[in-house]
């Protein structure tokens, strides 16, 4: 049954404080990723996603940058397949991990995404 009243905002509250501690116990992890991801390719260590959320609402989600930033389908026409020759070696690497995901923690943070399962 959807959530309603107080229900709601203790959502939002557990969220925002889960996801901050996830943030900061991640962070080193995080940093290392960014390392990763700065060292071995040029471009900005994060990028942007467009995703559906809550009521069909468009948001940016942050996510790291696996692929080479010339060769970036900001569209998103075309899926990513195995040997991709877009995806980078540690991009390889963290999309098999799902560390790529972990910068969606501030997505959460901000309100704009729910920690699930």
């Amino acid at each position: 049954k959807p959530m309603a009243d107080w229900d709601i905002i203790a959502k939002s509250v557990f969220d925002r404080l889960v996801g901050l501690a996830m943030l900061v116990a991640l962070s080193p992890v995080m940093l290392g990723v960014a390392l990763a991801v700065a060292l071995t390719s040029p471009g900005p260590v994060l990028f942007r996603q467009k995703r559906y959320g809550f009521n069909n609402e468009a948001i940016e989600v942050y996510k790291f940058r696996s692929m080479y930033n010339d060769k970036a389908d900001v569209a998103a026409s075309r899926q990513v397949t195995r040997g991709d020759p877009r995806v980078t070696p540690v991009g390889r690497f963290i999309r098999r991990t799902s560390l790529d995901e972990l910068p969606q923690l501030f997505n959460v943070i901000k309100g704009e995404l729910s920690l699930v399962g």
